[in-house]
């Protein structure tokens, strides 16, 4: 009988998480035009961000925590949250062809925003209506409407507590 253990299944990606792709975008990689559409194989880099053809890609109007992030639980156990957002988007990304179609702007790390979809399937829709990112505050109604049903039905990081230290400052925003 496996006895399914969320420790060790934290163990196992933290260890997958060592041989992750660097996100950032390579030295004299001109940028992708906008409204382009790229289709492969995912490798995800982080919560928010896939690599597909060799380009590094942030999901538009998402914010994900980062692996190392702490959540608590509701009875105080902890957990990175971090480290699962990551698993939920290979989750929605394994064995599968994604679709991307490049969006106007950069995020911080200067990685090109793309819209991405697998059989029509949004994966930032997904990513938010599971509760592991969160839609960024100027971002379209949907994903906002997404992000309330999540914190309502308590999925993802809204079963619990989370600091939003990762969060960039919404001054002005």
């Amino acid at each position: 009988m496996l006895l399914f253990s969320w420790s060790f299944l934290i163990f196992l990606l933290a260890l997958a998480g060592c041989a992750v792709p660097n996100a950032e975008r390579q030295p004299g990689e001109p940028p992708l035009e906008v409204g382009r559409v790229i289709s492969g194989e995912v490798s995800v880099v982080r919560a928010e961000v896939l690599r597909i053809e060799g380009h590094a890609l942030a999901l538009v109007g998402i914010l994900a925590p980062p692996v190392g992030q702490r959540c608590i639980r509701p009875g105080g156990k902890r957990f990175d949250c971090g480290l699962i957002a990551q698993t939920a988007l290979m989750d929605l990304t394994a064995g599968a062809t994604a679709h991307c179609r490049i969006a106007p702007g950069t995020d911080d790390a200067g990685l090109q925003y793309a819209r991405c979809s697998i059989q029509g399937y949004d994966l930032s829709e997904g990513m938010v209506y599971t509760g592991w990112a969160i839609a960024w505050p100027r971002t379209l109604q949907p994903l906002r409407r997404l992000e309330a049903g999540a914190r309502k039905d308590r999925r993802g990081m809204w079963n619990g507590r989370f600091e939003p230290d990762w969060l960039p400052s919404l001054e002005g925003v």
